[in-house]
This record gives structure tokens, C-alpha cells and sequence, in this order.
């Protein structure tokens, strides 16, 4: 649910985030127990709180969450990734050795696993990481989506956060301008404040249960949900969306 620091600008990368994917499903619903998820919220709440942020969530008393897009590939292990380079992508944009040249230099070289992994929050699908200006958010919802189908409730839930931590943070006050660090703020904010607390709720019952009962849930460890680290966390949606199995 929270977001991270980003490096690669939205201009590096190509297309809009839909790419060919062979058709190599694993988990089904054979595999899903059935979570009752809360009904999120119709609407978003109002602003938060002003603070010496320089972007603070905005008022999103009229969000409705939309139909999500869908997830980058149609299954899970696609393939489109080897575990070297997801590793190699979180060491050169994300991790605490990252430039931005080694940033750039890894997305013009692994064209097919970044424009998989790494999709603007405008493009019409999604992947692992979501990028809002150079930070991003973790989608959880569509890992969720393609390796534990039965419960596209909780899936539903976690993207329909994200979809409020988005409005929240590109047409709050100060956010039009604001850079990555600002931006990684307000997401983060927006989770816990009035904003979009609301949709927060459903999220977390799905990722209670999950953490609760791991065997009976493949996303649990797949999306990275009982992971401990951000690091993990992230590596483990992107093997499960763009990845080969583990």
C-alpha cells in the first residue's frame, strides 16, 4: 500500500505498459480460499490536514473508484523478466546504490522487463510498480488479481486504494509541481488520513487474512504480502507479474 522513491522518469519509458505475454498460468482458483472482504467505501474523505509538506492529500469526497486497468500481463509468469534482471532493476532505480543513469541505462537496455515492471499510473494497464511523477506505488491489487483469482475482492480493494492515493496526490494542494520525495509523502499520508483511509480499511482485512493463513493463500508469498522488507516485497510482484515461476 505504501509507496517507494523512484529514479527512471516517466519519459524513459516506451509504450503504455500493455506487452505479449505467453500464456504460462499457475495459480487458479483451484488453488484460493475465499476471503470475505469488507465493502470498500463509494467515496474517498475529505483533505487532510495541512502540513509543512510541500504536497498534502487532497479533498477526495467525490473519488469514486473506476473500473481498474488491467494487469500488464494476462497471466502470471509471463517470463518477460529473469530473476537477474528484477534484481538488477531494483539495484539501478530503487535500491540505495541507485543513480539516475544506471537507471536509465538498465531501462534502454531491458526494454520488454522494464516496460512490464515499471507502467505510468495513465498507461491503460498496469504493473508491479505504478510510477506517479518518480515515485511509485506497489501494486499488490493485480498480483493479487492473477495469482489468487478467487478473491478479485481483495485484489479490487488494494487498486482501489492505489487509485485514490493517485487523485489524492496529483490534485492536492502543492502536488502539481512536487518532486519524488514530496510525492512519496503524500501517498503515504493519504493511507492513513482522511482522504483515503477509507479504502485502506479493505485492504488490510484481505492482507490480515492472507498473512494469517498463508498456506491456503499463494499471494500471500507470491505478492510479496508476508515479506519483511520493501526490497522483498517488490521483487516477489515483479517475478509473480513479469517473472518466470520461482
Amino acid at each position: 500500500m505504501s509507496g517507494c522513491s523512484l529514479l527512471v522518469g516517466l519519459s524513459d519509458l516506451g509504450g503504455d505498459g500493455g506487452v505479449d505475454a505467453a500464456d504460462e498460468s499457475q495459480p487458479s482458483d483451484a488453488a484460493c480460499a475465499l476471503i470475505d472482504a469488507p465493502a470498500p467505501p463509494v467515496h474517498g474523505g475529505g483533505a487532510c490536514s495541512l502540513d509543512a509538506s510541500s504536497c498534502s492529500p487532497g479533498n477526495e469526497s467525490a473519488f469514486s473508484a473506476g473500473a481498474p486497468p488491467p494487469p500488464v500481463s494476462a497471466t502470471p509468469y509471463p517470463g518477460l523478466c529473469t530473476s537477474q534482471q528484477i534484481g538488477s532493476l531494483y539495484q539501478s532505480c530503487i535500491g540505495s546504490s541507485a543513480t539516475t543513469s544506471a537507471c536509465n541505462s538498465f531501462v534502454a537496455s531491458n526494454g520488454a522487463c522494464s516496460n512490464c515492471v515499471l507502467t505510468a499510473a495513465t498507461a491503460s494497464k498496469w504493473g508491479p510498480l505504478v510510477l506517479v511523477n518518480d515515485s511509485f506505488l506497489i501494486n499488490i491489487g493485480e498480483c493479487i488479481a492473477l495469482v489468487e483469482p478467487c478473491n478479485a475482492a481483495c485484489a479490487a480493494a488494494y487498486v482501489d486504494l492505489n487509485e485514490c492515493q493517485i487523485a489524492a496526490c496529483t490534485t492536492g494542494p502543492g502536488c502539481d509541481d512536487a518532486g519524488a520525495p514530496a510525492i512519496l509523502a503524500c501517498t503515504n499520508e493519504a493511507v492513513t488520513c482522511t482522504s483515503c483511509s477509507g479504502f485502506a480499511g479493505a485492504a488490510a482485512a484481505c492482507e490480515s487474512a492472507m498473512k494469517a493463513d498463508p498456506a491456503d493463500h499463494p499471494a500471500a508469498t507470491a505478492c510479496g504480502i508476508t515479506a519483511t522488507t520493501s526490497s522483498a516485497t517488490i521483487q516477489a510482484i515483479a517475478t509473480a507479474m513479469c517473472g518466470s515461476p520461482p
